[in-house]
């Protein structure tokens, strides 16, 4: 998958947008125990909100293989390109990307703000951390 389609990214956009309202849910014990593990990684309900985590409790067509796992979209300035998958109970894999996906750079957004000073991170929930501490974002 290279460029992804305008079709795709409207089908990754709802996806993602399911995903996170179901983490926002408040009658399901799974996402208020997710809520509850992204609260004791530090994460605030407004970084959760801008990069847009969900869970994924009722998989979209073809997501059935994710269900239970976190979804982190990653977001540009054309729309959500791809969307990984993480595991929160010690599953392996612990990360999953969608099939056929290739290997993209999180957060890109980071690339478009005006500041002199851009951090790369290993992994998404890092990067998500560095932005709450006032780092592009």
């Amino acid at each position: 998958m290279s460029v992804p389609s305008t079709h795709w990214k409207t089908l990754l956009g709802k996806a993602a947008r399911k995903y996170s309202n179901a983490l926002w849910a408040e009658d399901n014990e799974d996402a208020s125990s997710t809520r509850a593990y992204l609260t004791n990684r530090g994460l605030t309900t407004e970084a959760l909100n801008y990069f847009r985590i969900g869970l994924v409790a009722q998989p979209a067509e073809g997501h059935e293989t994710y269900t239970g796992r976190l979804c982190i979209p990653y977001i540009t300035r054309s729309g959500i390109v791809t969307l990984r998958f993480r595991s929160l109970d010690g599953a392996e894999p612990k990360y999953m990307s969608l099939t056929g996906d290739k290997s993209r750079i999180f957060n890109t957004r980071a690339f478009n703000r005006p500041e002199e000073t851009l951090i790369i991170t290993e992994g998404e929930i890092d990067c998500i951390t560095v932005s709450m501490c006032g780092y592009p974002r």
